[in-house]
């Protein structure tokens, strides 16, 4: 079972491409998104790299650019249970 702070990745083959796959739970993901969003940390765990790198140089765009995925996490995470998927940057449910 996982707890809150559990991130678990697996990288698999999918069609032609390895294919990256991070579960992590909901109330970490906020967390994380609000204490240390404004360095992109949301965006690195993600897998996006270069949008994490432009978070972190503009520190979330002096803060806007983080309270808006803020609010986009918030919203998208109430479609799922206690944990969610990230697979090649996408928003995706957790299956158990």
């Amino acid at each position: 079972m996982l707890k809150m702070y559990d991130i678990i990745i697996k990288i698999y083959f999918l069609e032609g491409t390895y294919q990256m796959e991070k579960r992590i739970s909901k109330i970490t993901f906020v967390l994380i998104a609000w204490l240390v969003g404004s360095f992109g940390v949301d965006r690195f765990m993600r897998g996006q790299t270069g949008l994490g790198v432009v978070k972190l140089i503009t520190l979330g765009a002096c803060g806007v650019w983080s309270l808006i995925d803020l609010i986009i996490a918030l919203t998208k995470l109430s479609q799922y249970g206690d944990e969610f998927v990230f697979v090649g940057g996408e928003w995706g449910p957790a299956e158990n």
